[in-house]
């Protein structure tokens, strides 16, 4: 996740999407919440509507609350 927060290096979102999606690939909710977050806003990847709500509907059938929330479950 530090290629996201810029913590210890520079953000750089290209370099956290296959991160991501492995979390996401492995069932771990915050993964796919991230990748949703990332084709809502076009960072690290273009912005896509129907991308972003297949990620955030998968977080929060993996129980991410605010993918719930999001996505109006």
């Amino acid at each position: 996740m530090i290629h996201l927060q810029g913590d210890l290096t520079p953000v750089n979102y290209e370099l956290g999407i296959p991160l991501l999606q492995r979390a996401c690939d492995g069932e771990i909710a915050q993964g796919c919440a991230f990748m949703g977050l990332m084709f809502h806003h076009g960072q690290g990847a273009p912005s896509d509507p129907e991308t972003a709500a297949r990620y955030l509907l998968r977080a929060c059938d993996l129980g991410d609350p605010t993918a719930c929330q999001m996505m109006g479950r």
